[in-house]
């Protein structure tokens, strides 16, 4: 599909948006503020263009645990240390962002939703490092996808995508929701 002028005209935004962004202190991932104005962008380029937008949020599971019992520095070091882990196994073109205190969402450009999940998965199967305690961190995964969620805005995508993660935690925790079937680790 050929671009038309507006469509370039995005993708330099985009990429000046990129060039601009600003890092969490804490975590390194993007602050907000950067991944709300390219995910407003990334959304506008997915619709003129049609194609995939997916994001996932992901949400640490019990870290309110690891601050109690064990202290909150050691609680900001699992929220220091979930980037790197997810940088492992991450695309180039996708962006991972500190969404609030211990959510993270992550973009994935032109990515379906069942291509998002085959990512997820392969994020899951390398990890998120350990707890205090010795445990693997786990997080509760809702994605959803402009184009299969028929979703008009880039606020009602991540909306979406939190609804889920909030049932995977409502469910048990440690799976991915991306529509009606959750699949958590011990059915993986």
């Amino acid at each position: 599909m050929p671009l038309n002028l507006e469509t370039l005209r995005l993708v330099a935004q985009l990429h000046h948006a990129y060039q601009n962004r600003q890092r969490d202190p804490l975590t390194q991932a993007f602050a907000r503020s950067s991944g709300e104005e390219v995910l407003a962008l990334q959304f506008e380029v997915a619709e003129r263009s049609n194609t995939p937008l997916t994001v996932a949020v992901l949400d640490i599971d019990r870290l309110s645990e690891v601050n109690e019992r064990h202290s909150h520095p050691h609680g900001d070091q699992l929220l220091a240390d979930l980037p790197k882990h997810i940088a492992k196994t991450q695309r180039q073109g996708d962006m991972l962002v500190r969404w609030s205190g211990k959510r993270f969402l992550l973009m994935l450009p032109n990515t379906s939703l069942e291509h998002a999940r085959i990512a997820l998965e392969r994020f899951r199967k390398h990890g998120f490092g350990l707890r205090p305690d010795g445990q693997p961190v786990t997080l509760s995964i809702g994605v959803a996808e402009r184009q299969a969620d028929a979703l008009a805005s880039w606020t009602v995508l991540v909306e979406k995508a939190e609804a889920r993660a909030l049932r995977v935690k409502q469910e048990g925790r440690d799976g991915v929701r991306g529509d009606d079937e959750v699949q958590h680790a011990h059915a993986a």
